[in-house]
């Protein structure tokens, strides 16, 4: 049987139904992934401290690690269910929460903000923990990033294109984020003006703090079930409350484009990159994803048509073909 009937049947036997999501996710698989769960901070060159999970097959070696690097204001929690179709694939699932998420340090105090202070800090992030936890193993590895994280992950391949990583998955990458119908030149001048004049750790005017629980319609997701599931595991935790951007935080994103696509970068990686694309995505910019992937050698893009910016947690119509063409790809 080839890896493309493997994957799919895997992926067939074990999606979570989304009928009765909580019960299985509840009784099945965070039991699961309990077993195969541990956790360790990481101190970067800056001193600050970054949260970071791994699961491992329970019964046998793994074949390979897998490293996800989550989106803006997400945790490594909310990618439990990735990490269960990874370790049952038979691999080893590494997560962590990048700076100013989840149970990672923050450098603004109100937890509901998310800040940095370059942008680079998290691709220095990204070097620090595959030197840590990767470059002395001798299992393949391979590289998984969603929205910011595959803004992150497209500049440390680029700075670094002899790399260890084998292949890479960007799912709805932020080479460029949306900016409301403003041109880029006027949002640059609002959110640079504003930090200049002391406000860059706070709030951007645009974003309000949520009332209550956050509105599925006006989410990045397709799937209500994994939408309330997460939601109902953030209540309580301040840890996992970010819902909005600092000004330097948003400067930090406008800017980031011009140097994921500055001249000779993205033909300079070697990695092997497979891109998903979601039809109807309206957090980042498309075209500029279009782009980025022309220029990069060899790299494969899969547009998913009828998905929002979060394929990995949309509807099981979407994740039936996606988790296997995914794993298909590490294969």
């Amino acid at each position: 049987m080839d890896d493309r009937i493997d994957n799919k049947t895997l992926i067939r036997e074990l999606l979570v139904p989304e009928d009765n999501y909580a019960e299985v996710m509840n009784t099945a698989v965070l039991p699961f992934l309990e077993r195969a769960r541990t956790e360790k901070m990481l101190k970067m060159r800056d001193g600050i401290e970054l949260h970071l999970v791994r699961y491992a097959p329970i019964d046998a070696a793994p074949k390979g690690n897998i490293l996800i690097i989550h989106g803006f204001t997400e945790s490594t929690e909310k990618y439990r269910e990735l990490c269960y179709y990874f370790v049952k694939a038979g691999y080893a699932a590494i997560a962590y929460d990048q700076r100013g998420h989840g149970k990672s340090a923050r450098e603004v105090a109100d937890p509901q903000l998310t800040h940095v202070e370059r942008f680079a800090d998290y691709v220095d992030d990204l070097a620090e923990v595959i030197d840590s936890e990767l470059s002395g193993s001798p299992l393949p590895a391979y590289l998984f990033a969603h929205s910011m994280g595959g803004a992150v992950t497209a500049l440390y391949l680029e700075q670094h294109p002899d790399n260890i990583f084998k292949k890479a998955v960007l799912s709805s990458p932020m080479i460029a984020p949306a900016r409301g119908g403003f041109p880029l030149w006027f949002s640059k001048a609002i959110m640079g003006t504003c930090c200049a004049f002391g406000q860059k750790r706070k709030r951007i005017f645009l974003s309000k703090p949520p009332e209550g629980r956050e509105d599925p319609a006006t989410s990045a997701n397709d799937s209500l079930a994994r939408f309330e599931f997460y939601q109902d595991m953030k209540v309580g935790y301040k840890e996992y409350s970010n819902n909005g951007p600092t000004y330097k935080w948003t400067l930090e994103s406008l800017n980031v484009t011009k140097k994921i696509l500055k001249k000779g970068a993205p033909d300079s990686i070697k990695t092997p990159l497979l891109i998903f694309v979601g039809g109807n995505d309206d957090v980042v910019l498309t075209d500029k994803i279009a782009e980025f992937a022309a220029r990069v050698p060899g790299s494969i893009t899969e547009n998913i048509q009828n998905c929002r910016h979060e394929i990995y947690y949309g509807v099981n119509a979407v994740l039936e073909n996606y988790l296997p063409a995914l794993l298909d790809f590490f294969n």
